[in-house]
């Protein structure tokens, strides 16, 4: 649980742009399949390129195969379009272009659909694809079955439309079944925004309450004897309303992402996380947010506080200043807030089309 909540606040750091994240480098496909995983054989890749060539001269059609080691923290979805539209897959004002990317660490898998067969490979026949031909067998490392079988069945609807309906019968719970799972997705995510925007409220509360802590050590407000007290006071406060916020952030991604598997997996999935196993990074995470960070805070409003002035105090703390501080509602009322050869793209496009799956 605790690997969960710090895989958590890293994603959040990501997202106010706290941890610098680097730009992708889409690969630039010169073969129909390319292969960067290195997940076929030599004799697989062959036949794999010459089936997949075959129907492209046939029917003009491009079915493009994609494989690679990591989304290096990008969602298989953004991931797949920059590559099909960087390509051009696909013929130029048809855009009967078909890319799968397989994503060998994330075990992720997308069908990225061209504009001018979106009405046969429609989201939910590339989800049953997927789910039902290419999922079973990745789950026993049978990529290259996986993706051969998904490439017959996508020529065999493309070549014959009609079949589309056949092969969708008796699937049909898919829609209903999306629908309640958003739904109840919905309602879950309003409880628990409540229990979270509570609990942001006393986490900023006591926050600015651990910075002035140390504050009013730095201008002599609180003695050193006194402060280790104060200060385990504060930190405590301030660790119940990290819960507050964590917990329930943290047993939604167990339950409803890793349960109820939505096809679209949360960003910090695509993290590689191992060295979360170490305590020292535990107790590195905890030394920045209870200590380093604001006791520099600190610091620096006494350096932007014209009338403060670094001074300290052995055994004597200002009472008045103590109580009105840290009384017992807990929020300080001296801070102010601040609120991406032998083969090449026809000039075709995709506009976001197919499905995705994890396994």
């Amino acid at each position: 649980m605790i690997k969960v909540i710090i895989k958590i606040l890293l994603s959040f750091l990501l997202l106010l742009g706290l941890i610098p994240s680097y730009a992708n480098d889409y690969p630039v496909l010169t073969e129909i399949v390319t292969d960067n995983a290195n997940i076929f054989g030599s004799s697989e890749l062959h036949s794999l390129r010459k089936k997949l060539k075959k129907f492209e001269a046939e029917t003009s059609n491009q079915l493009v195969v994609v494989t690679i080691e990591s989304l290096e923290g990008e969602s298989i979805e953004s991931f797949s379009l920059e590559v099909f539209n960087r390509n051009k897959l696909g013929q130029k004002d048809i855009d009967n272009g078909v890319l799968i990317l397989f994503s060998k660490v994330d075990r992720e898998v997308r069908i990225e659909v061209g504009y001018g067969l979106e009405h046969v490979l429609t989201d939910i026949t590339s989800h049953h694809i997927i789910q039902d031909i290419m999922i079973p067998e990745f789950k026993d490392k049978n990529y290259f079955r996986g993706i051969d079988l998904a490439t017959d069945k996508i020529i065999e609807l493309i070549n014959k439309p009609e079949l589309a309906e056949e092969f969708n019968k008796g699937r049909e719970n898919f829609t209903g079944s999306t629908i309640f799972l958003s739904v109840f997705g919905l309602l879950v995510a309003g409880f628990l925004f409540i229990f979270v925007f509570i609990g942001s409220r006393l986490f900023i509360g006591n926050y600015k309450n651990l910075i002035e802590v140390y504050r009013g050590l730095l201008v002599g407000k609180i003695g050193i004897l006194f402060f280790p007290v104060i200060l385990i006071s504060a930190s405590l406060a301030l660790a119940l309303g990290s819960m507050f916020i964590l917990m329930p952030i943290g047993f939604a991604y167990i339950f409803v992402f890793k349960i109820l598997e939505f096809s679209f997996p949360p960003v910090i999935n695509n993290f590689d996380i191992n060295f979360l196993d170490s305590p020292l990074v535990l107790y590195g995470v905890l030394a920045v947010v209870f200590f380093i960070f604001p006791f520099i805070s600190a610091i620096i409003q006494v350096l932007l506080n014209k009338k403060s002035h670094f001074g300290f105090s052995f055994a004597k703390s200002d009472k008045k200043y103590l109580g009105e501080n840290f009384s017992s509602g807990g929020g300080s009322s001296s801070s102010s807030s601040s609120s991406s050869s032998s083969f090449s793209g026809g000039g075709g496009s995709s506009g976001g089309g197919g499905s995705s799956g994890s396994w």
